[in-house]
C-alpha cells in the first residue's frame, strides 16, 4: 500500500514545509523520497530540522537532520556545545552546499511504527526532538550525556575523524588484542583507563580536527596512569609496518574506542626529538570498535533461567551425520566447548551424497567428519573455541570405565542407530551413579514423518525407571504404546534405521531444535518433565502421539524389576 498521499497530508497539517529532494547532494533520494522541514521552538531558540522519508513504505523511521549552519548558530547561543556532540553525527550529505548532520534517536531501535496512526507516529518523534534538543542545550545534562553514552561518542567521533567510515574488528585471544584482517597493520596497544575517572571530550577538538598532541593531553588528563604507559609506548616503538600509523585500543568499563595516527619509531635520540615534535601536529583517526568474542555472543542470547548454557559442562557426543553435524552446532552455540570439554566422535568419511541434508557444505568433500567439523567450528567461532575435541572414531572402543575416568554431564547420541542407542544404555548403566551422566538420544523417524528424542536421567531412572530400552528393543522395535505412527508392521517398528532413508534437510535441523530445548528445559529446571517427545513434520496430518514421561517397562532388561516393583 501506497502511504505517500497519506504522509504528505499529515505533514502539511502539522505545519512542515516540502523541500525537494534534488537540492540534496551526495545522498541516494529520488523521487520517492518525501523530504519535508520545520522549525521547532526550544529555550526561546527556533531550530530547524529535516524530517527525510527515503520512501512512503513506512518500513523504517525517518531519518532527522539539522545544517551546519543551524549548529554554528546554537553553538554561538549555548558555547558547551562542542565536538564531539553526543548523537549528532556527520554526514557527507548537504543541502544547498550545507553539510548536514544526522540526528541520530533511539526510537529507530526501540519503537514500532504505527503505521495506521500518522499523526500519532509524527507527534512521538517531534516529542523525542523536543527532549533531545532540552539535553542538547542545558550544560549540566549536555556533559551528562558524555557519561551515559560512551559509546555513542565514540560513533561521533569516528563520523568526524573517519573518512572511509570504518570500524575495526578484534579478536581477543587471552590477553592480547588483534585485528580479524592483518594485512598491512600494525600491532595494537591496550590501554585499560580507569573506570572511576571520566572523560572529557569537549577540549579534544582543536580548529575542526583532533591532533596527536590533543589527544595524547586528553588521555593524560583522564587517566594519568595510562598516559605514561602510552607514553613509554610511543617513546619506545617499533612498527612492523613502517608506512602505516600506531593503533591505540582504549577500554572503559568494558567500552572500547580506538583511535590511529602516524607516529616516529626511530630511536635516535637526537632526531627521534626533533620528529616527535613534528607527529604531534598529525591527526587522529577514530573507531567504533566491534570486540569478536564468541563467549560473549553466547552468553547474551541464552535465557535467563540457562544464562550459563553448558558453560562448564563436560559433553560427549555420537555421531556427525545428518542429525549430529546440527546439534554439534547448536550445542556451541549454547556453550559446550568453551570453557570445558566437548567431545565428539564419528568413524565416517564426509561424502557427496552427505551434502544435501548435513551441516557441512562441498568443501570438507573427502574428510572424516570429525576433522571436517572441527574446522568448520573453529572458522565459525574464530579459533575460540578452545574445548573441542573430535575423534575419528567408533563408539565401541569407549567402554564404561573411558567414563569413570572421564566423567561427563551428558552424552549426546545422534546416530539414530538402534544398536548404538542399546549400547550407550547398556554402557551409562554400569558408571557408578554418583558420576553417572544424563544421556539424550535424537532420531528422526521412518521417512522423516517426525523426529523424536529421549531424555536418560541417571538419578530418576535409578528411582523410577525409564531408559531407551523401555520404549523397545534392537530385537522387537518399538512397543506399540510409544510408536509415534500406528499400525506399523514389525520391521517398521524400529525407528531409526542404518540404510538410507530419504528425508529433507528439515529432519536433521528440526531433531538438533528438539534436542536443544530438552537440554535448555534440563538446565533451567534439573530435569526434563516429558522424557519422551516427538515432533512431526506439517506434512503428517495422521493420528499422533503426545510428548510423555516413560518409566519403568515390564520388558526392559534394565528397568522391568523396578516396574514389578511398582506394582
Amino acid at each position: 500500500m501506497n502511504h505517500r498521499n497519506e504522509i504528505i497530508e499529515k505533514l502539511s497539517y502539522h505545519q512542515y514545509e516540502p523541500i525537494s529532494f534534488s537540492d540534496f547532494k551526495n545522498s541516494q533520494l529520488n523521487h520517492k523520497s518525501i523530504c519535508y522541514k520545520k522549525e521547532i521552538l526550544v529555550e526561546n531558540k527556533k531550530i530547524e530540522y529535516f524530517l527525510i522519508f527515503p520512501n512512503s513504505a513506512l518500513l523504517e523511521f525517518p531519518k532527522i537532520y539539522i545544517t551546519e549552519k543551524q549548529l554554528l548558530l546554537l553553538q554561538q547561543a549555548f558555547p558547551h556545545i562542542t565536538q564531539p556532540i553526543p548523537h549528532l553525527q556527520k554526514r557527507q550529505i548537504s543541502y544547498l552546499d550545507n553539510q548536514l548532520y544526522y540526528v541520530c534517536y533511539f526510537m529507530e531501535n526501540s519503537q514500532i511504527i504505527p503505521r495506521n496512526d500518522l499523526g500519532k507516529f509524527i507527534l512521538t518523534i517531534e516529542q523525542y526532538l523536543m527532549n533531545f534538543f532540552v539535553k542538547f542545550l542545558d550544560k549540566d545534562q549536555y556533559i551528562q550525556e558524555y557519561l551515559e553514552d560512551f559509546l555513542g561518542v565514540v560513533i561521533v567521533l569516528s563520523d568526524l575523524t573517519n573518512d572511509k567510515n570504518n570500524s575495526w574488528y578484534i579478536i581477543k585471544n587471552e590477553d592480547k588484542y588483534n585485528f580479524l584482517e592483518l594485512k598491512n597493520k600494525n600491532d595494537i596497544f591496550y590501554l585499560q583507563a580507569n573506570d572511576q575517572n571520566n572523560p572529557n571530550f569537549s577540549e579534544l577538538f582543536k580548529n575542526g580536527k583532533v591532533t596527536v598532541q590533543s589527544f595524547l593531553d586528553f588521555i593524560q588528563k583522564w587517566d594519568g596512569s595510562a598516559y605514561k604507559k602510552l607514553e613509554e609506548h610511543l617513546n619506545h616503538i617499533n612498527k612492523k609496518h613502517k608506512k602505516e600509523p600506531v593503533n591505540i585500543l582504549i577500554n572503559w568499563k568494558n567500552k572500547l574506542m580506538g583511535a590511529s595516527f602516524e607516529w616516529n619509531d626511530c630511536q635516535h635520540k637526537v632526531l627521534k626529538k626533533f620528529l616527535d615534535k613534528q607527529y604531534l601536529t598529525q591527526k587522529v583517526v577514530f573507531y567504533t570498535v566491534n570486540l569478536i568474542d564468541f563467549k560473549a555472543s553466547i552468553l547474551r542470547n541464552l535465557p535467563s533461567k540457562s544464562q550459563n548454557g553448558l558453560l562448564g559442562k563436560k559433553v560427549f557426543q555420537v555421531g556427525l551425520g545428518a542429525v549430529g553435524g546440527y546439534i554439534a552446532d547448536s550445542l556451541i552455540k549454547i556453550g559446550a566447548g568453551i570453557d570445558d570439554e566437548l567431545t565428539i566422535i564419528d568413524n565416517d568419511i564426509f561424502s557427496v551424497d552427505n551434502v544435501g541434508r548435513h551441516l557441512l557444505g562441498m568443501e570438507y568433500i573427502g574428510k572424516s567428519k570429525s576433522q571436517a567439523f572441527k574446522e568448520y567450528a573453529k572458522k565459525q567461532t574464530f579459533n575460540q573455541l578452545k574445548k573441542l575435541n573430535t575423534n575419528f572414531d567408533n563408539v565401541s572402543n569407549y567402554n564404561f570405565q573411558y567414563f569413570v575416568d572421564n566423567p561427563m554431564d551428558l552424552i549426546v547420541d545422534t546416530t539414530g542407530n538402534i544398536e548404538v542407542q542399546e549400547y550407550l544404555n547398556e554402557l551409562v548403566q554400569q558408571i557408578p551413579l554418583e558420576s553417572r551422566p544424563n544421556l539424550l538420544h535424537l532420531w528422526i523417524f521412518g521417512n522423516g514423518e517426525c523426529v523424536q528424542g529421549f531424555w536418560h536421567d541417571a538419578k530418576l531412572q535409578d528411582h523410577q525407571g525409564g531408559c531407551i530400552q523401555c520404549l523397545g528393543t534392537s530385537a522387537n522395535g518399538l512397543f506399540e504404546s510409544t510408536l509415534p505412527i500406528r499400525n506399523l508392521d514389525k520391521e517398521q517398528r524400529f525407528g531409526v534405521c542404518s540404510a538410507f532413508t530419504p528425508y529433507a534437510v528439515s529432519g536433521g535441523m528440526m531433531a538438533s531444535s528438539l534436542g536443544i530445548n530438552m537440554i535448555l528445559e534440563w538446565l533451567e529446571t534439573g530435569m526434563v518433565k516429558n522424557n519422551y517427545q516427538t515432533r512431526y513434520n506439517s506434512e503428517y496430518q495422521n493420528e499422533k502421539i503426545n510428548d510423555m514421561l516413560i518409566m519403568a517397562n515390564v520388558n526392559c532388561p534394565y528397568c522391568g524389576e523396578k516396574y514389578a516393583k511398582s506394582i
